[in-house]
């Protein structure tokens, strides 16, 4: 029996609560597609996938096969904030821009990251998060502005677990 580490355990239970999601975005998105919900069921099954793979993947197994492996999760993970912004913001009713525009900009905004960081790798997975935390901050702003034009729709939920992310981040540098 293979032991998992937490952080493994949290990944995969993380992961299959993230595919239950994509399944219940993926099912209704149909019947109300004005609400970005194929965004968010693409969002949360990128995540799942992430979180599921995780634990399995040969990360040390070869060169080659580590750095594929690193590329293509890189790729999920700058592709699940690209469609998470856009699907908060059709949520929110923000249809303008167009949602393909926005995940372009976040993607192309991760990108410069990515490059930015691989100038001064010290500072990556600080860049990242701080993109990631302006990010969340903006799209939590996004739902508390929302919540109080909707009350009862769900979107102060949204807005405070988006604005966790900031002293989640803040918390790891501190400790």
């Amino acid at each position: 029996m293979i032991e998992l580490t937490f952080v493994e355990g949290f990944a995969i239970a993380a992961g299959f609560v993230q595919a239950f999601a994509a399944g219940v975005f993926l099912r209704f998105r149909r019947a109300r597609p004005q609400w970005g919900l194929g965004w968010l069921a693409f969002t949360f099954g990128a995540a799942a996938l992430i979180n599921l793979a995780a634990p399995v993947l040969p990360y040390g197994s070869s060169t080659s096969l580590l750095s594929i492996t690193k590329l293509v999760s890189m790729a999920l993970g700058i592709g699940v904030m690209g469609a998470l912004v856009a699907g908060i913001r059709l949520y929110t009713a923000h249809p303008r821009p167009g949602p393909w525009l926005v995940f372009s900009l976040t993607v192309l905004a991760y990108v410069v990251v990515v490059l930015w960081a691989a100038a001064a790798p010290r500072t990556a997975a600080l860049q990242s998060n701080l993109l990631t935390g302006a990010l969340f901050a903006y799209l939590g702003g996004l739902s508390w502005r929302a919540s109080r034009r909707e009350p009862g729709a769900g979107h102060l939920a949204v807005a405070l677990m988006l604005f966790q992310y900031i002293p989640m981040v803040l918390a790891g540098y501190w400790f």
